[in-house]
């Protein structure tokens, strides 16, 4: 009797869950409309030709992430969490596959998903400012990249260019 009760107990649960996934999926539902109907309107605008909502494909955008921004921001709480240390690209794409769900079944497709989608995502955080590259993997056979939540301060970079300038011009 214990069992099903805790059994009854967890599908009620599981239940529950799936009610406020739909609610919240439902609510979601309605924004989209919203954003179509406008991005409809402003497309009509902008052509001579009527544009049917109904003759345009769909497509599964950024479903690999869940939502739009999703890799970037996993790879900012990542680098936040870590921080001060920092980790090389190859342990940041594991960690973004296994949060994420993802497989590389050959080696071939996991470099090109670390190339690729994540090079551009740490790119782009760096571009902003809000992480920083430690070192490139360029500067020696087998050596990754490195990447560090920047703190703000100046990089060790940055204070070594400051140094080289400070002693070029008391030269």
């Amino acid at each position: 009797m214990k069992w099903t009760l805790n059994e009854l107990a967890a599908v009620k649960g599981e239940r529950a869950r799936i009610q406020q996934e739909l609610a919240r999926l439902q609510a979601r539902d309605v924004e989209l409309q919203s954003v179509e109907q406008s991005l409809h309107a402003v497309l009509t605008s902008l052509t001579e030709v009527p544009v049917s909502l109904e003759a345009l494909p769909s497509v599964d955008a950024h479903r690999r992430y869940k939502e739009r921004g999703q890799l970037r921001n996993f790879i900012r709480q990542t680098l936040r969490d870590a921080y001060p240390d920092a980790l090389d690209t190859c342990r940041i794409a594991d960690l973004v596959a296994v949060y994420f769900g993802l497989e590389h079944p050959t080696p071939k497709q996991k470099k090109a998903f670390q190339d690729n989608s994540i090079r551009n995502a740490l790119g782009r955080l760096a571009q902003t400012g809000e992480i920083e590259r430690l070192s490139h993997a360029h500067q020696g056979a087998g050596r990754a990249t490195l990447w560090r939540w920047s703190s703000g301060l100046p990089s060790l970079s940055e204070l070594q260019r400051a140094v080289d300038v400070a002693s070029q011009e008391a030269s």
